[in-house]
């Protein structure tokens, strides 16, 4: 399996997170191929016209939208191919859902029989309105013989990893329909697509779907249409995210950089991700990637050691200088300076300096007052010395 090199990029606003990613782009946008997924407000990626850029835009709270709705319904419709239908169930499994698609297409069209026994042929949508008489088309009756039941009923298309008949059913229906737009002469869509999703044996409609099992779905088929357009064997392949946290749930974030690497599958990619969420720096149980940690340190990357092993308490304070109210950190921590400096490996004002940054970054009385008396111990250790 082709290894993958993800870095998170972690800090506070205003220390160049996202400028650094923007560098990664200008730097590898003519010889590299590039996915940004940018979930700021405000996106400051260059919207650039090129076949090694794809750029995807979104956020968790515009999962929530219709909009989004319609867009994960094209994504849909562009991945549900025989070649690619395995990824598309896979995507589903890993965010949760069973891997199972069912594809509902209701007409759009009805045909009628006017008072001049022709066959026209109307949308359902404006039936009984003023417009469906000028908006009807009359179609030949070898027409309406041969395509008349397929157009007025409802299709559907069930996928599943057990049985990949739906799929092939579904090629060939969308195959179907493109001729008999053309043979009756209409350009609209015959057809309302719907999409239906399953979790613990029940079928609901996507809609219904929660705004974090949305926004993880429309990344993945990202993800999967980035994969297979580029040249694994020619281009690097690096994908940019910015600020992935944005209105996602603490669950989501933990499962983030998984679902990334299985979104990914097995080609080679370097991804970048700048975040403010220590839940999406603490990847668990992760052995077919490299990753590191790193902040920004007069704009470039500073690398955390790889062997100090870090948790939300240390990432909070570390890298974004705030003390959680319940923080087993702070004693290991205090604890650790105390024995340094009883050991000569740092001198007593960096451990008084240390020390006061922590007082400082707390907002806790019970965390102050515990600083406070650690300091009080630090200088009673001082006085033994000298």
């Amino acid at each position: 399996m082709a290894m993958k090199n993800i870095t998170i990029i972690l800090g506070e606003n205003g220390r160049g997170k996202t400028r650094y990613l923007l560098k990664i782009f200008e730097n590898k946008k003519n010889n590299s191929s590039i996915a940004v997924i940018s979930n700021s407000l405000i996106n400051k990626f260059p919207k650039i016209e090129s076949r090694k850029i794809t750029q995807y835009l979104i956020s968790s709270t515009h999962a929530q939208t219709n909009s989004y709705e319609s867009f994960l319904y094209g994504e849909f419709n562009k991945i549900i191919t025989p070649l690619n239908i395995n990824s598309a169930l896979n995507i589903l499994e890993y965010i949760g859902f069973e891997p199972f698609l069912n594809i509902v297409q209701k007409p759009n069209y009805k045909i009628k029989t006017n008072k001049d026994n022709k066959n026209t042929i109307h949308k359902i949508s404006i039936e009984g309105s003023i417009a469906a008489e000028f908006n009807q088309k009359i179609i030949t009756k070898t027409a309406n013989s041969e395509y008349s039941e397929y157009i007025q009923r409802e299709h559907s298309f069930k996928i599943n990893k057990e049985n990949m008949d739906g799929i092939n059913e579904y090629s060939r229906h969308l195959t179907k329909n493109e001729i008999v737009k053309e043979k009756i002469n209409i350009e609209d869509d015959l057809f309302s697509t719907s999409f239906f999703l399953m979790k613990k044996g029940v079928e609901f409609p996507l809609s219904q779907a929660s705004s974090g099992e949305l926004y993880m779905l429309g990344i993945g088929l990202f993800i999967i249409k980035f994969i297979t357009g580029f040249d694994n064997n020619n281009d690097d392949a690096i994908i940019l995210i910015d600020e992935p946290e944005n209105s996602l749930h603490p669950k989501w974030q933990r499962e983030y950089i998984q679902n990334i690497l299985n979104f990914i599958g097995k080609k080679s990619v370097d991804v970048y991700i700048a975040t403010h969420s220590p839940f999406i720096a603490i990847p668990n149980n992760i052995d077919n990637a490299n990753i590191r940690v790193a902040t920004i340190s007069e704009g470039e990357l500073l690398y955390e050691n790889p062997g100090l092993g870090l948790n939300i308490e240390e990432i909070y304070y570390d890298y974004f200088g705030v003390l959680t109210p319940k923080n087993r950190y702070l004693s290991e921590h205090c604890e650790s300076l105390l024995k340094k400096y009883t050991l000569g490996i740092i001198p007593f004002y960096e451990a008084k300096h240390l020390l006061e940054d922590m007082k400082n970054a707390s907002t806790d009385t019970l965390q102050i007052s515990f600083i406070e008396s650690v300091i009080e111990l630090l200088f009673k250790l001082q006085e033994k010395r000298l």
